[in-house]
């Protein structure tokens, strides 16, 4: 962890303001997003990577049921690589 916000409408809109304070170039890297629960939930989210960071290609999956015992409804992650 890199930082502690409070809140999902916060927790992503966080993770974009870092990759663009560090410069990191998502544009040209093979992304992923988990999300745990509704995909229609976390829509939201994944357009907003798409339009704020434009990533290659952006794998999106469900967090399965071993993971998301510890984690709960409503997790989100993003994954990136970070030079």
């Amino acid at each position: 962890p890199f930082d502690k916000v409070r809140g999902m409408k916060r927790c992503l809109p966080r993770i974009i303001e870092y990759i663009k304070e560090k410069n990191i170039d998502i544009k040209n890297q093979l992304c992923g997003f988990s999300y745990a629960g509704n995909i229609n939930d976390a829509k939201e989210y994944i357009d907003m990577i798409n339009d704020e960071l434009n990533p290659k290609e952006l794998i999106i999956t469900q967090i399965g049921s071993v993971i998301g015992t510890y984690v709960g409804p409503g997790t989100l992650a993003f994954i990136f690589f970070e030079e």
